[in-house]
């Protein structure tokens, strides 16, 4: 899938998504990803706690996607702290089956003005990038997203940092819309939608549940995660092969 619209998609992907609310096993959620209607991978998300006193909170999230029999993965644990915004400081990130999917190890030093440098080596270049106060990663995001309010008027904004290919885009928001009523794998599911707007990106459509539980995704109206259990995960990807 070299210059597919999947390895595209899964590149855009794994910049904007992150972890979304508890489905299944507690700290565990699985999510069927679709291109055009039709399911082709899955996002795997765990959520535990670290040994490291700065940064108590670790996610660990995993996206597949299968394209004419191959099978692409970027498999990521990130290091956070209990901030609400699960400010980074340490990434760990390794890509399979595509060269565009960054491996790397990464440490991020935040001073006392809030504002942060990123430091590793990305394919044999060493990558130094600053980071303004403020600054989520993609990744990262569901669980904010997953704990807003559900109130008009409130509106979050960040920075939004690309976690698979180190890419900071400036000025995101996200707000609340109110309710709408959708078909979830064929039962009728009132939940709460938010909207992202910001530099660099087509608006993406969150939805979540009374309980706080991140339940669907939408990116530019043709890329849908949808939260699912670990056999509907290995099942897209058996039909997507």
């Amino acid at each position: 899938m070299r210059s597919a619209s999947a390895r595209v998609a899964l590149l855009c992907a794994c910049g904007l998504l992150a972890a979304g609310a508890a489905a299944g096993a507690e700290g565990e959620r699985w999510y069927v990803w679709s291109l055009r209607g039709k399911p082709s991978g899955y996002f795997h998300v765990s959520r535990g706690n670290s040994r490291v006193a700065t940064a108590p909170i670790v996610l660990t999230h995993q996206f597949v996607v299968s394209y004419r029999g191959k099978r692409m993965s970027l498999t990521m644990k990130t290091l956070c702290k209990a901030d609400g915004r699960f400010t980074p400081v340490r990434i760990e990130s390794r890509g399979e089956g595509d060269d565009e999917l960054g491996t790397y190890e990464a440490k991020i030093d935040w001073g006392a003005n809030g504002e942060g440098v990123l430091k590793t080596e990305l394919r044999g270049r060493k990558k130094e990038l600053r980071l303004p106060k403020g600054t989520v990663t993609g990744f990262a995001l569901f669980e904010v997203v997953a704990g807003l309010p559900f109130r008009k008027g409130v509106v979050f904004e960040f920075h939004s940092l690309e976690a698979s290919e180190l890419n900071l885009k400036r000025d995101h928001t996200i707000a609340y819309l109110g309710t709408e009523t959708l078909d979830v794998r064929g039962k009728q599911a009132t939940l709460h939608k938010f909207e992202q707007k910001g530099r660099g990106i087509t608006p993406v459509h969150y939805w979540v549940d009374d309980q706080h539980r991140l339940v669907r995704v939408v990116m530019d109206e043709r890329k849908e995660f949808l939260l699912g259990s670990k056999a509907l995960a290995a099942e897209a990807i058996e039909q997507a092969k």
